[in-house]
């Protein structure tokens, strides 16, 4: 098309296959010099439709979570209740922060779809885009570091495979706290199913609430400090674990 064009426009016999060398030798230049060629915006358009694509994968995922981290914390004992509403609290913020990166990639890609839009949607991107990647990573790193708790606890308790599960939940989850840093990406999705499959395991081998009670009852392994004080504490969690 652009040859056709210059020879019409030229309007001069000149000989078709030079003037195609000469066009062909000039765009390899430009892509050398780094010039924007055509379909360098559709190729970052669709790069931008992956990384959303993971992203409301993502949040989807993120969302169900939450349900259940919102479920736990209004079944949780005395003694699980700062754990759970700091759990549900995580949540909210990785699923936030995903949230925000999908609105940030969405006010980014508008100056490719309309001429309209200028820098100033791009800069507020970029600061949405970092806000959701910093409460990501806060929320992650949340969730890892009880893990990581749960993981001491339990080996000083000679549980090893429950300390396994915690410790590798830990371990995944500090990933997923630097995917969220550096922007969800498909890798980022992996290790969040990785860390979902790894929390229903858990969920499956973890005592049950009936068994937390035996131990902190009157008569249980636990320390004394982690005991019930009073006959009515006692019973008021024993119909919370058998309700």
């Amino acid at each position: 098309m652009l040859i056709r064009e210059l020879l019409k426009g030229n309007g001069q016999g000149l000989d078709q296959r030079k003037m195609e060398r000469a066009v062909s030798a000039e765009l390899r230049r430009l892509k050398l010099a780094g010039e924007k060629l055509e379909g360098t915006d559709k190729k970052k358009f669709l790069m931008m439709l992956d990384t959303e694509l993971a992203g409301a994968v993502g949040a989807a995922l993120q969302f169900c979570a939450l349900q259940k981290l919102m479920e736990d914390r209004d079944k949780a004992m005395a003694h699980e209740k700062g754990e759970a509403l700091q759990r549900m609290a995580a949540g909210m913020m990785a699923l936030g922060g995903t949230m925000g990166e999908l609105f940030a990639l969405g006010l980014s890609k508008l100056p490719l779809l309309s001429s309209r839009f200028g820098p100033s949607l791009v800069a507020k991107a970029e600061w949405l885009g970092l806000g959701g990647r910093v409460v990501g990573f806060i929320g992650a790193m949340v969730m890892a570091g009880w893990d990581f708790y749960h993981a001491y606890k339990e080996n000083q308790k000679g549980n090893a495979g429950m300390a396994f599960l915690y410790g590798t939940s830990a371990i995944f989850g500090v990933g997923l706290a630097v995917a969220m840093w550096l922007g969800f990406t498909g890798f980022g999705l992996i290790l969040l199913g990785i860390l979902i499959v790894i929390a229903v395991a858990i969920e499956y081998f973890k005592n049950n609430k009936v068994q937390d009670w035996l131990e902190r009852c009157l008569w249980g392994t636990a320390k004394n400090a982690e005991r019930y004080k009073t006959l009515e504490e006692e019973m008021a969690e024993f119909k919370k674990a058998t309700s």
